[in-house]
């Protein structure tokens, strides 16, 4: 035989479209930036807070509504307008997927980043609130909602990304959505 014919062919199993987007780009860059922002803000003042279980709940739910839903959006809204910044809208235009599919598979990655770097910071917030928490038991159902939240604000400024095709949309829809919730 010859080493051609012993030579197995060497095929790719197709893979899914959303398999680079979860592990490179921006989608990890915005859980992470999620997970530090929330945990900086929820360090500095832990003597407030870890004492019991729903002073825990109520400030890492604070941290999450007023830092995570502005930073998650502002994370959806720069994703969303990628196409737009490399411009390659045209291309996309001529794709075999239809407009949903390209949407989720560019939006979906975001959003459940943002969740996971808010579930872990509630996580290690719950961590650090074990061992010295008096009283009732922790409140599980508060960190899920704000994680639900979080993607869903993500999926929000990502429709907001597309949509409006101004370079700095992600920094003035930030500083808008931040300041609406500080009122």
């Amino acid at each position: 035989m010859t080493l051609l014919a012993e030579r197995k062919p060497t095929t790719t199993t197709g893979g899914s479209p959303l398999r680079p987007e979860f592990l490179r780009g921006f989608a990890p860059l915005a859980g992470a930036a999620i997970l530090l922002t929330l945990l900086v803000a929820l360090a500095v003042p832990a003597d407030s807070w870890q004492g019991g279980w729903a002073e825990t709940r109520d400030r890492t739910h604070a941290a999450a509504v007023l830092l995570g839903i502005p930073l998650a959006l502002a994370a959806g809204c720069w994703q969303g307008g990628r196409e737009r910044r490399r411009g390659t809208g045209d291309l996309l235009e001529t794709a075999v997927r239809g407009a949903l599919p390209r949407f989720l598979a560019s939006a979906v990655p975001v959003a459940l980043w943002v969740a996971v770097g808010q579930l872990a910071a509630a996580g290690c917030v719950l961590l650090a609130t074990w061992y010295c928490a008096t009283g009732d038991s922790p409140y599980p159902a508060v960190p899920l909602a704000d994680s639900l939240l979080l993607g869903s604000a993500a999926l929000a400024g990502h429709a907001v990304g597309r949509a409006v095709r101004w370079r700095l949309a992600a920094r003035g829809y930030e500083s808008i959505s931040s300041s609406a919730s500080h009122q």
